[in-house]
């Protein structure tokens, strides 16, 4: 598990006054989602489109507060093309206010 997605999960045990039995950590979602669906303990797991999900029961965790800081740079004095300023564009229009 990344150690930003860790502290994440970490700080949302320590909120709940939880705390897990951790055996195994992995950093592949396929690996650890392959692992619960064999039967091999359970784990908390983003939606990820193309993430095989036939063998996985899923349960919505409610009350939980749960935020992760992203990124964009570029050099704005450096050639950019069309679709890396449309992509900029999509992200000032879709978290304007997170900054």
């Amino acid at each position: 598990m990344s150690y930003t997605l860790r502290y994440t999960v970490d700080e949302m045990f320590q909120l709940a006054q939880l705390t897990p039995d951790v055996i195994f950590e992995g950093e592949e979602v396929a690996t650890v989602a392959g692992f619960v669906a064999e039967g091999l303990g359970i784990s908390i797991l983003s939606d990820l489109e193309g993430l095989d999900q036939t063998n996985l029961s899923r349960i919505q965790l409610k009350h939980v507060k749960s935020e992760r800081s992203i990124g964009v740079s570029w050099l704005p004095d450096r050639f950019t093309s069309p679709a890396v300023q449309k992509f900029l564009v999509y992200m000032r229009d879709m978290y304007r206010g997170n900054e």
